[in-house]
């Protein structure tokens, strides 16, 4: 029997765990990414800062574009959020 640590094979639940934490921590990296992109005003060149939000328009810091509500408008020039796009 080899008690080698480097060649110890894993289980069938231990793979399926390593391959759940690998998959759930790829997710948060893209949860992530999507939650801290950038917006930007087509019309004027206003920038959506998730990170700063919109508090004067009662959007917190922290909010994605994506869960504005529908009915907000660029602080600037009014604007719907239709017509933004992501930052690049």
């Amino acid at each position: 029997m080899n008690d080698n640590p480097k060649t110890h094979k894993l289980t069938n639940l231990q793979t399926h765990q390593l391959i759940n934490l690998k998959t759930h921590k790829l997710k948060n990296l893209k949860t992530q990414k999507l939650k801290i992109m950038k917006y930007v005003c087509e019309t004027c060149g206003y920038v959506y800062d998730p990170a700063v939000g919109d508090p004067d328009n009662g959007i917190d810091p922290g909010t994605p574009f994506e869960e504005l509500p529908e009915d907000w408008v660029c602080p600037l020039c009014g604007v719907g959020k239709e017509d933004f796009s992501p930052e690049e």
